[in-house]
């Protein structure tokens, strides 16, 4: 069987299914963790909303009409496929939600975010589903800001001690109307899955493939009448980057709530964590990217 060997989330991975989306790496590299296809017995359901079940062996992630995906020692993801479903949405949870639960074993912190590249530095914005994150970006990337990462962003901290953002996987995905505002044409790009009115927006080309030193958090998470970012502090730093930690609902039952704390809390206190305050309204994108370049221009 053919093994392909990636690069994304500062992890090599060695994988018997195709990942077309993420960046090839050297065959010989060792991986990091491993991908492939196999059973993967069923689990009781649980009540956690993205079909995280604990067993003996790992933890199991059941995607009805997908797959499951077991996930052990931060090491392996294997992959039971439901005969009905395609490899475009298989791979979709593989990289999404199957990874928060890899992320948990292995101790990371992934923030539910886009980064962009500014200055040769990386600039988050962090929220929930639909905050417009990835439409911010797109407006960074059509104003020749490369994407650094697309709806994940892990951080760790360098050798000297520094936070830095990994590559993620180099992509943008928007809404049809997103798509539709930034002048780009629907029918020349792939959907996200089938049957959903949200499309990939590659950006490989532009991203870089090594990390980049985090310069600001901007949490899209509060409406206003005027487009506007205030600092956050203390308690309510914290806060928000444990509420915008992808897939923070494993923490308690694979992660270590105590580490991921810590982590908060060194991030709020050596990086800036801004929430940007503005109307839901999408004609707007350019006025709040207009903010976050002010605000960076005053942290300097």
């Amino acid at each position: 069987m053919t093994t392909y060997v990636y690069r994304v989330f500062g992890l090599t991975l060695s994988s018997e299914i195709e990942l077309p989306e993420l960046r090839p790496s050297h065959p010989d590299t060792q991986p990091d963790f491993t991908v492939r296809w196999g059973h993967v017995p069923r689990v009781a359901t649980t009540k956690d909303p993205y079909g995280l079940s604990v067993t003996e062996t790992g933890a199991t992630v059941s995607v009805t009409s997908v797959a499951r995906f077991h996930v052990s020692g931060g090491s392996d993801i294997r992959v039971d496929p439901d005969p009905a479903a395609d490899e475009v949405t298989i791979r979709l949870f593989l990289m999404g939600t199957a990874m928060g639960a890899l992320f948990c074993q292995r101790r990371m912190f992934p923030l539910h975010a886009n980064a962009i590249v500014f200055d040769g530095q990386a600039v988050a914005f962090a929220g929930p589903s639909r905050a417009g994150k990835s439409t911010l970006a797109a407006a960074f990337l059509d104003r020749g800001h490369a994407v650094l990462s697309d709806d994940i962003c892990v951080i760790n901290s360098s050798i000297d001690g520094v936070f830095v953002a990994q590559p993620g996987i180099p992509r943008v995905r928007l809404w049809s109307d997103a798509v539709e505002r930034s002048g780009r044409d629907a029918l020349t790009l792939t959907r996200v899955r089938s049957g959903m009115d949200k499309y990939v927006v590659p950006t490989r080309a532009a991203q870089p493939e090594r990390a980049l030193p985090l310069e600001a958090i901007f949490v899209l998470g509060s409406n206003g009448t005027e487009v506007r970012a205030r600092a956050l502090h203390g308690f309510s730093a914290i806060e928000a980057l444990a509420a915008n930690t992808y897939r923070a609902s494993f923490l308690p039952m694979i992660g270590d709530p105590s580490v991921h704390f810590e982590t908060c809390l060194k991030l709020a206190q050596h990086v800036p964590i801004l929430e940007l305050q503005r109307p839901w309204d999408s004609d707007r994108i350019g006025e709040m990217a207009d903010q976050i370049v002010a605000q960076l221009a005053a942290l300097r």
